[in-house]
């Protein structure tokens, strides 16, 4: 049974993380965002300057930061 429930749990993380780790990229390239930096990474590796910039390059997924 403890092997029946490890396997589906396993199973739900990979299949959870590989929904979330989507990246899907659609630009706007009418999108205006000011200079500040208050870096973000984006889902496909990628720095941006802030977030409203990373959203104008149609990243929708990103977190607070520098891509390492």
């Amino acid at each position: 049974m403890k092997k029946i429930l490890l396997s589906a749990f396993l199973f739900i993380t990979i299949f959870a993380c590989k929904k979330e780790c989507n990246c899907t990229e659609v630009p706007n390239p009418a999108c205006l965002c000011d200079e500040n930096y208050d870096p973000v990474c984006g889902c496909n590796g990628t720095t941006y300057g802030n977030a409203c910039m990373a959203e104008c390059n149609g990243i929708l997924i990103y977190k607070k930061g520098e891509c390492n």
